[in-house]
């Protein structure tokens, strides 16, 4: 059976306005640099915590500025609306592939919006930021002893490059964190610019 491979935040998720607000508060908190849209867009270039370590956060500031971002998104919810069609689709999707969600955000937060949704059915696993490993990684134990076609779904360069040398196909979406010029830096195998594409594109693999 095909496994697709989803993102969270930027695919399924309308949250950018919402991380950069709450984010941005505790980048303030915790003596980093000011947050705006660009830099934002920036930290997920590549891995969303190295590029944090890289700003001077260290590893015990990490573990608490996850769990307040946590706190945070889990109060802002609301504010946050899925994509427009995306909940069909996975929906749809779900019908003849297996569906995971792999993201730099917490899997409680993650599922809790999904089950709200009546997505959670449609989900077989969801592996969030207190999984171990960077987004390579954690794609290589959710891929292993797969024998069917894997596609993964991301709508950052940083997912893309960090997915490069991994036998699977890749699918940047336009209507996430990254623009279709930055995504394509990433060396996508397709790009996509509404939810509904996705119907027809991961059909054919």
């Amino acid at each position: 059976m095909k496994k697709i491979i989803f993102d969270f935040d930027g695919v399924i998720l309308d949250s950018f306005d919402i991380v950069l607000r709450e984010l941005g508060n505790l980048h303030q908190k915790f003596h980093l640099p000011e947050l705006t849209k660009e830099k934002l867009s920036d930290l997920f270039d590549g891995n969303f915590w190295e590029n944090h370590k890289a700003l001077g956060l260290s590893e015990e500031d990490e573990s608490k500025l996850k769990v307040e971002l946590k706190d945070a998104l889990a109060r802002t919810q609301s504010e946050m609306p899925l994509f427009e069609d995306i909940k069909e689709v996975l929906k749809e999707l779900s019908k003849s592939s297996q569906l995971v969600i792999l993201s730099s955000n917490h899997a409680e937060n993650i599922i809790k919006r999904l089950e709200y949704e009546e997505l959670r059915d449609a989900i077989e696993h969801v592996s969030g930021t207190e999984t171990p490993g960077n987004k390579k990684e954690k794609v290589q134990e959710i891929i292993k002893n797969t024998e069917g076609p894997i596609v993964f779904v991301t709508d950052t360069k940083g997912d893309l490059l960090e997915a490069n040398d991994l036998d699977i196909t890749k699918v940047a979406v336009t209507w996430g964190y990254h623009s279709r010029e930055r995504l394509m830096e990433g060396n996508p195998s397709i790009i996509v610019s509404a939810p509904k594409e996705l119907l027809k594109i991961i059909s054919v693999f």
